[in-house]
């Protein structure tokens, strides 16, 4: 019987959070800007321990989830959407072994989906049961934090990625930078449109290529990758200084001045065959210790 019980409640929990996601929480940054990447974050407190978790993110446009500190997302720009679209799409995530018995913290990192104002960022539900069968359900409101990440979108279509700003620390149990942090602001509920779901369709790494050959002229240097393909390039770098600028494509890296770094793009692709990167008055060739290709496919 008990567990018949137990099974109704799951259900119904999964019933409330599905009626719940069709009637949209949304919440964005105080100040709205068209090529910023958001950081979001909160945090909840439970007083039992949680035997199944999930979350489910709508969003109009790219969203990584973290669920104390970890990575919950699974692929590539998640979630799967058309380029230059900003409808609602919605992603499913089981959260639960990345639970913990006392507090969940929850953040994401939003990007637009190309460079626009959207005031309908982001809406999530936080839902699960606990061990004892009860169930918990949580949606995105004031009470969220957020603040500009460490990236946004540039003049080239491409991303100014600023190393200085750490890049783990906001997605932690405890932060020491809340003074930079503001509340979310709500926006009106959404109850007429649907969001996509696409928990079938994914961007994922197909392949990490080698370049072929380099070529460098003074403190210009050209990496060729044979064949092109979709994607980005990762970049290592050792001994840069800090505020060193480095342009990788069309992409801008502010370095963090750590014995080594990596530069890659966060929520854009680019057609890639041959690379450029050079830098300002600061930059050495010999900084560079390795590049990649990375492929994207979407299936």
């Amino acid at each position: 019987m008990r567990r018949i019980l137990v099974i109704i409640s799951c259900m119904l929990s999964t019933f409330m959070a599905m009626a719940q996601e069709y009637n949209l929480r949304w919440i964005s940054s105080p100040c709205v800007d068209s090529t910023a990447q958001i950081w979001f974050r909160n945090q909840y407190v439970h007083h039992k321990k949680i035997k199944k978790a999930y979350v489910c993110i709508a969003t109009t446009g790219y969203a990584d989830l973290y669920i104390n500190r970890r990575n919950a997302s699974r692929n590539y720009l998640a979630p799967y959407r058309q380029p230059y679209s900003d409808y609602p799409v919605s992603t499913t995530y089981d959260i639960t072994r990345f639970s913990r018995p006392d507090t969940t913290t929850i953040a994401v990192w939003y990007s637009p989906s190309y460079p626009h104002i959207n005031n309908r960022q982001l809406s999530l539900i936080y839902y699960g049961t606990y061990q004892d069968g009860s169930s918990f359900s949580f949606a995105s409101d004031e009470s969220w934090l957020c603040r500009p990440s460490c990236s946004q979108f540039n003049s080239k279509g491409s991303e100014t990625i600023d190393g200085r700003i750490d890049k783990n620390e906001w997605k932690a149990n405890q932060i020491n930078d809340l003074a930079l942090w503001q509340g979310c602001k709500k926006q009106p509920i959404s109850s007429s449109e649907y969001p996509h779901s696409t928990d079938n369709l994914n961007n994922t790494i197909e392949s990490i290529i080698p370049y072929r050959y380099f070529d460098i002229e003074k403190d210009t240097i050209t990496y060729d990758f044979g064949l092109g393909f979709i994607g980005f390039a990762r970049v290592t770098l050792r001994g840069a200084r800090k505020g060193e600028r480095i342009f990788i494509g069309d992409m801008e890296y502010i370095c963090s001045g750590q014995l080594d770094e990596q530069a890659c793009l966060r929520f854009t692709t680019m057609p890639v065959r041959k690379l450029t990167i050079y830098g300002d008055n600061k930059f050495r060739a010999d900084h560079i210790v390795n590049v990649e290709g990375i492929s994207i496919i979407s299936h």
